[in-house]
């Protein structure tokens, strides 16, 4: 009996640790500007450079009104997988102000004042000249041009 009772135990403790494969995560902050001013309100997102796409493998924050942003907590697994990252930001300007959310689409412009501030070419991660090596610097200041 004693002996099934170790086994159990060891089973468990096996098991337990074993199933905990979650790749290491690493907390990212920094601030973004955007023509040298606040990119306040600003999407920034981090996309892997190389293998697969999908949401959990990359991460998205929005900036503050200062254009300061964290991702993730330090001592937590939390924040962006290790390796390269496109970065890709978007900032929606309303009657010539930073503004949470908006579309940019044409209509949207005309009808409620709307203008995307970042330029095109920084607002897909397919043609961003921004890549970021994650794991290595938990601070990264962005000026988009």
């Amino acid at each position: 009996m004693r002996l099934l009772s170790i086994c159990s135990v060891a089973a468990v403790l096996v098991f337990g640790i074993g199933c905990s494969f979650e790749p290491t995560r690493y907390p990212i902050s920094g601030t973004v500007k955007i023509n040298g001013a606040s990119g306040a309100n600003a999407v920034v997102v981090f996309t892997p450079a190389a293998g697969p796409t999908d949401a959990y493998r990359g991460g998205s924050v929005t900036t503050d009104n200062e254009g300061k942003f964290s991702l993730g907590d330090k001592g937590k697994n939390t924040g962006l997988l290790a390796g390269d990252h496109k970065v890709s930001f978007t900032q929606t300007l309303i009657n010539g102000k930073p503004a949470h959310g908006g579309g940019g689409s044409k209509k949207s412009e005309q009808l409620a004042g709307e203008k995307e501030a970042v330029p095109a070419a920084y607002r897909k991660a397919e043609t961003t000249p921004i890549t970021v090596k994650i794991g290595s610097t938990p601070t990264i200041d962005f000026d988009v041009k």
